[in-house]
C-alpha cells in the first residue's frame, strides 16, 4: 500500500473530508489530493501530523511504500555524499596545485588548521546535535571519537611548539 493509499483509508474509515483533514494539518486540500492520487509525497513533518491527528504509528503509515522510504533514505545519505565526495575532490584539487606552484607544505598545513578550525565551529552551530545523538551508535560514536582526535592531535602538537617556542624568545 502507497502512503498515499493509507492516508486515503485512514481519512476515510474516520469519516474526513480532504478538508477537514488539510485544516487539522494546517495544509492545503489540494496537497492530500495530491498524496492520495500518489501524485507526490507529504513532507516528514506532516507524515508526522497525519500519523498524530490518526493515533497511528508513523511505521503504520509509511512502512508500506517502499519509494517513500527510498525517498527518505536518499535525503539522508545525499549530503554526506557530498560533503565527502566534494571534501576530497577540494582537498586533492588542493594539493595539485600546490605542488604546482611550490607552495610550501608547511605554510599549506598552517592555512587548513585555520580553515578547519573556523568550519568545525560554523558546522557546529549549525548541526542538529538532538538527531545526530539519537542517531549515533556505539560503534558510531567510537569512530568520532578517532576521527576527532586524529584531528585535534597535530592540532595541539602545533599550538604547544608555538607556545613553547614564543616562550623561549
Amino acid at each position: 500500500m502507497t502512503i498515499g493509499e493509507c492516508i486515503r483509508e485512514l481519512r476515510t474509515s474516520n469519516n474526513m473530508t480532504q478538508q477537514e483533514l488539510a485544516d487539522n494539518i494546517h495544509i492545503s486540500r489540494q496537497s492530500i489530493s495530491k498524496w492520495e492520487k500518489d501524485l507526490a509525497w507529504p513532507s516528514f513533518a506532516n507524515v508526522v501530523a497525519i500519523s498524530d491527528t490518526f493515533d497511528v504509528s508513523l511505521d503504520a503509515i509509511i512502512r508500506g511504500d517502499e519509494q517513500f522510504m527510498k525517498s527518505l533514505e536518499k535525503k539522508t545519505n545525499s549530503n554526506i555524499s557530498k560533503i565527502v565526495g566534494l571534501g576530497l575532490i577540494i582537498a586533492t584539487t588542493v594539493v595539485i596545485l600546490s605542488k604546482i606552484i611550490g607552495f610550501k607544505q608547511e605554510r599549506l598545513a598552517n592555512i587548513t588548521s585555520v580553515i578547519q578550525l573556523i568550519t568545525f565551529i560554523f558546522m557546529a552551530l549549525n548541526i542538529n546535535w538532538r538527531k545526530i545523538n539519537a542517531s549515533l551508535s556505539t560503534t558510531g560514536l567510537i569512530w568520532g571519537i578517532i576521527w576527532f582526535s586524529s584531528l585535534a592531535i597535530p592540532q595541539i602538537i602545533d599550538f604547544i611548539a608555538g607556545f613553547t617556542n614564543g616562550m623561549n624568545h
